[in-house]
């Protein structure tokens, strides 16, 4: 996410495509993202092989966790509102 202000440059803060702009000591630094290089360690490889493993177990089900998620939301807001699905 970026912020806009007025400026030549644009003068966002935060992340546009590859870009990132922020404030260093009083000073506007723009960047580009780049690669890591570095080999992947091994807990790294396993921390993302949980992941994997999580997401394929938790993508079928998927729509009835943002159902009860925003069950929970209208609760909490106190509108009593539950959102509409149509379920086959």
């Amino acid at each position: 996410m970026a912020r806009g202000d007025n400026g030549s440059f644009g003068n966002f803060k935060g992340k546009i495509g590859n870009l990132v702009r922020y404030q260093l000591k009083g000073k506007t630094v723009v960047r580009k993202i780049g690669q890591n290089k570095k080999p992947s360690t091994l807990p790294q490889l396993r921390v993302r092989q949980k992941m994997k493993v999580v997401t394929n177990f938790l993508s079928p089900i998927l729509e009835f966790i943002n159902l009860g998620f925003g069950f929970v939301v209208s609760l909490y807001l106190n509108t009593r509102s539950i959102p509409k699905v149509k379920i086959n």
